[in-house]
């Protein structure tokens, strides 16, 4: 995979951002994690154990929902015309608009459960938005379990590097690995945003879906090419002949000898055997 441009970088701490608001809304407004779905499997079985199947089914929904976002996020990945991805960047975005509209003016005196439920829907774009920056960067924007480990095996590794005191090991580290770094503390930079954002503002879903759909957007820049390995010769270019012009003038055939000049050579070769 080529490397990543560090416009696909900054979308990619955008998205984390989001992910970590729209954790922090879902957790405190409905009690589930629309990103963090491992806290969700957690919550299902822990629900599921004390015969609460109305939670469970609420849970066990979310974790769907995200997968079907990641299933979109693949169908977007695969769209050709950067048009028809715009396009679904912002149907995925105005999901977070509809989804405030249908809690706070269609169902404000819903059950817990019932609420719970519809609020389910944000795992979707999350779980798009995560395939995406997966496949795009490296990183994942939402699921900060594989970037904390991540995290610890990148600095395990340097550590190890240093201690040796081996020069060719200490590599300067790359953007991406200075963005995986940091990745938990921009997630948990979002959470702390998202729970100020649900105490003082009724719509706070929908001012997520913006950041979103501009992370999506940034995200389509160009990855940088691949850089070669150090010592590697330039390629070689083909020489290619450049084309035979066309004068439009007709091909002659050579003229043939004469009659008698191949008779003097025939009596020549005879003469010669």
């Amino acid at each position: 995979m080529a490397a990543a441009s560090d416009r696909q970088l900054e979308a990619c701490a955008l998205l984390a951002l989001v992910s970590g608001a729209s954790s922090a809304i879902s957790r405190a407004r409905f009690g589930l994690f629309s990103a963090a779905q491992s806290g969700n499997i957690v919550r299902l079985a822990v629900e599921a154990a004390d015969s609460e199947w109305e939670w469970a089914g609420v849970y066990a929904t979310v974790i769907a929902l995200y997968v079907v976002g990641t299933l979109l996020g693949l169908l977007y990945l695969q769209t050709p015309q950067r048009a028809r991805r715009a396009a679904s960047a912002f149907v995925l975005a105005c999901l977070f608009v509809a989804l405030d509209a249908l809690l706070n003016e269609g169902m404000p005196d819903a059950s817990p459960v019932a609420r719970s439920l519809v609020a389910s829907i944000t795992a979707a774009p999350l779980g798009a938005q995560n395939i995406i920056t997966t496949r795009r960067v490296g990183i994942p924007a939402s699921s900060m379990t594989s970037n904390l480990q991540g995290t610890v095996g990148t600095l395990v590794d340097r550590a190890q590097a240093w201690a040796r005191g081996r020069s060719s090991e200490r590599a300067a580290m790359t953007h991406e690995e200075w963005l995986r770094m940091a990745m938990p503390v921009i997630f948990a930079l979002g959470a702390v945003a998202g729970a100020y954002i649900e105490r003082a503002v009724s719509y706070a879903f929908s001012l997520l879906a913006p950041l979103f759909a501009l992370g999506l957007y940034v995200s389509e820049a160009q990855p940088r090419p691949p850089a070669p390995p150090a010592g590697a010769m330039a390629p070689l270019v083909p020489l290619v002949p450049p084309p035979l012009r066309r004068t439009g003038a007709p091909v002659r055939a050579a003229p043939a000898a004469p009659a008698a000049a191949r008779t003097t050579n025939r009596v020549r070769f005879v003469l010669h055997i």
